[in-house]
């Protein structure tokens, strides 16, 4: 790219930086707080006695107490609550259902109750062509790992705003999207729509906020992983970072295959290596629109169910910085990521953003969204 081009993106990177800061101090920190968090400690059973729960409270400078209720009896629940009582700790209970420690994103209230989704719904959100599923990210997480078996030799797509404009502009493409178990809105603007049209819990289920929430809650080892995609380098990053992050998940495999079309042996070795780990989750990693397509092509071959996240291996192996929660939320998430990488994105972004919001004018017109 020229210098001058390079000139005007530095120049309306700051302009744009200091606008987004104003907002963020304006609106977001009013609407949600500073972001900070009190330390809480988590129990887990065997609780603590009495003596124990103090010590640990104090050595660990915590503010506050949460008792993990999930596997616990009433009485040992009742003891650790009375011990954390008599020293008048703050204290709270986490809630469980359906065999699920319940997170904040999956609470609904209805008839004035607090409760949660107990499968993704059925009916579609239908843009360009393409059927969206319309769920939350932690309600998806845990439809999949309840429906796991069900879902085996199958997969799920993630996508955004660039698949989205490129399903409008080929059928195949949007047969394939189609044709997977899920396709779930990965961009904002996507997600919004959802909600225009009065879909209740319909929003946004990027592909790295689906791995984080499947690797927390699949620290138990009950279900495990292969990642198949990405570069070497990539791999052995994310590999260090979860292992750290998430102890005691179980990652069955890792395979970066080359950057070219596969001959028919390779592909079979492929499949037969990453059935042979026995794995319940195949992560995708090879890009769209490649990585909606091998899936598609490998459907019943898997054993595992196949999860095409792009660079979700990147984000979580630190390789590549993702824009902070507060951008993300504004729906502004591409034009951090643009920054990071101009000369690559420049064209995807801008050219694709206009085609967007160009078919969802006609779209409109022709059938009122």
């Amino acid at each position: 790219m020229s210098r001058a081009v390079m000139g005007m993106f530095f120049t309306f990177s700051i302009v744009l930086g200091y606008t987004l800061r104003m907002l963020y101090r304006r609106y977001h920190i009013g609407k949600y707080g500073d972001g900070s968090r009190p330390n809480t400690l988590m129990l887990h059973t065997p609780f603590p006695d009495e003596h124990g729960l103090d010590t640990m409270f104090q050595e660990g400078g915590f503010d506050d107490v949460m008792v993990l209720t999930r596997g616990a009896s009433r009485e040992e629940i009742e003891g650790v609550i009375g011990a954390a009582e008599r020293l008048g700790i703050r204290t709270y209970c986490s809630l469980n259902a359906l065999s699920y420690d319940v997170h904040s994103g999956i609470v609904t209230e209805v008839a004035h109750r607090a409760s949660i989704p107990a499968f993704v719904r059925r009916d579609k959100f239908r843009l360009f062509g393409v059927n969206y599923s319309i769920a939350r990210v932690e309600e998806a997480v845990l439809h999949v790992m309840r429906h796991l078996d069900e879902l085996k030799g199958h997969y799920i797509c993630f996508s955004n705003v660039h698949t989205t404009v490129m399903a409008r502009e080929s059928k195949e493409y949007a047969e394939v999207l189609n044709g997977a178990a899920f396709t779930f809105p990965d961009g904002t603007p996507i997600a919004k729509l959802q909600k225009k049209k009065g879909l209740i819990g319909a929003d946004r289920v990027a592909g790295p906020d689906f791995m984080m929430h499947m690797f927390r809650d699949t620290t138990d080892g009950k279900i495990t992983h292969f990642f198949y995609g990405s570069t070497q380098e990539t791999l052995d990053a994310l590999r260090a970072h979860l292992e750290i992050k998430y102890p005691g998940i179980v990652i069955k495999g890792m395979y970066s295959p080359p950057f070219r079309e596969l001959t028919d042996e390779e592909d079979e070795a492929d499949v037969e290596m990453i059935n042979a780990s026995g794995a319940d989750i195949i992560w995708i990693g090879l890009g769209a629109p490649k990585q909606e397509k091998w899936m598609k092509a490998h459907e019943g071959k898997i054993n595992g169910v196949m999860m095409g996240v792009g660079a979700g291996f990147d984000f979580h192996a630190g390789t590549i910085k993702r824009a902070p929660e507060w951008i993300q939320k504004i729906g502004f998430e591409w034009l951090y990521r643009l920054f990071q990488d101009p000369e690559r994105l420049i064209k995807r972004y801008f050219v694709t953003n206009i085609k967007f919001l160009w078919y969802l004018a006609g779209e409109i017109m022709r059938n009122g969204l």
